[in-house]
């Protein structure tokens, strides 16, 4: 497991809570989670093996309205390698509910034993049944062909889920379940903490074998630095560093259990004071935006980024299709 950042070898559990536009690899519809468009670059040195050495870099966007993610990411070395460029485009397929597919191309190249390439299909999707409460799935190689005049398939087939909850602002927890030909099921947590706006911690538990990861990642600006060391049983440990640029990162809506939703940062309305009521929110500012109790500044950022890509919201049912925001967050509101 790497750092959040790192998309090659993350657990199921690790992309629920996307940070960069890298985890369209691991889940397709991780796009539609990013809070705006970045980059970002990742390496690592699996069990402090040089010819293991991994690095990966991908941007996500919008493009006529349908968030976008491109990734691309390269393991080993001369003397064996594998590469993959991928592109994933996420949708809003229910309220609540983000789909994705993605299309990866891969070139395995073996010195003595010649080169091959396929292509894979994935499938995901990213869901939120209440407020605070996150799950998704994704199918990679859903799709495939064969690598080469090999025979073997361009990727193994790899199912992922993954549930969990942000009971605090800055706080996250999920719990993973992975199912991969020729491996045996594996089961990963994986937690955040937010001290500071600056600072995220965050740590993880793989097994069979067991691995434990911990790390952190520091921003400043739009940009984060990110780095993780990961134990293992029997091998050296792992080492892998990360950096994503554009403060894309999905900040999720806090758990409701009967309150008004919160939202990171606040509101200036979290009082009830100080807005000039009804807001008309096809035409607010983010500053009036923020008026209302549950609307923070990276939520007043996703419903005015949805706004220019879509256009006037036409019922305010339709806030339902902006990320983070739940049933529950939407009787807030109203």
């Amino acid at each position: 497991q790497y750092p959040q950042g790192w998309a090659g070898g993350t657990s199921a559990a690790a992309p629920l809570f996307a940070r960069s536009p890298l985890f369209a690899s691991c889940n397709p519809a991780s796009a539609a989670m990013m809070s705006s468009p970045g980059v970002a670059a990742s390496a690592a040195r699996p069990f402090g093996l040089a010819p293991l050495d991994r690095m990966a870099v991908a941007g996500c966007g919008r493009v006529l309205g349908l968030p976008l993610a491109g990734t691309f990411d390269l393991t080993g070395d001369g003397d064996c390698s594998e590469g993959a460029l991928g592109l994933g485009v996420a949708f809003a397929a229910a309220p609540g509910v983000s789909a994705g597919v993605g299309a990866h191309l891969r070139r395995l190249q073996i010195t003595g034993y010649g080169t091959g390439m396929g292509a894979s299909a994935d499938l995901g999707v990213v869901y939120s049944p209440l407020a605070g409460i996150y799950g998704g799935a994704s199918v990679r190689g859903l799709l495939r062909s064969d690598l080469g005049e090999s025979g073997d398939p361009a990727c193994p087939r790899r199912l992922d889920l993954a549930l969990g909850l942000c009971p605090a602002r800055g706080v996250t927890a999920a719990v993973g379940y992975r199912s991969a030909e020729h491996l045996p099921a594996e089961l990963s947590v994986h937690s955040t903490y937010a001290p500071a706006e600056a600072l995220s911690l965050f740590a993880g538990l793989q097994t069979e074998p067991t691995r434990f990861t911990v790390g952190l990642a520091v921003s400043v600006g739009p940009g984060e630095v990110s780095y993780a060391v990961s134990q293992h049983a029997e091998l050296p440990a792992t080492h892998s560093a990360g950096l994503c640029w554009g403060d894309c990162a999905f900040r999720p809506e806090v758990l409701d259990l009967g309150g008004d939703g919160g939202d990171e940062g606040g509101g200036a309305g979290e009082d009830g004071e100080g807005g000039d009521f009804p807001v008309n929110v096809n035409e607010a500012t983010s500053e009036q935006l923020q008026t209302v109790p549950g609307i923070g500044p990276a939520k007043a950022a996703s419903i005015l980024a949805w706004i220019r890509d879509h256009g006037p919201f036409e019922s305010l049912e339709g806030l339902q299709y902006v990320p983070g925001i739940g049933p529950s967050t939407l009787e807030g509101f109203r």
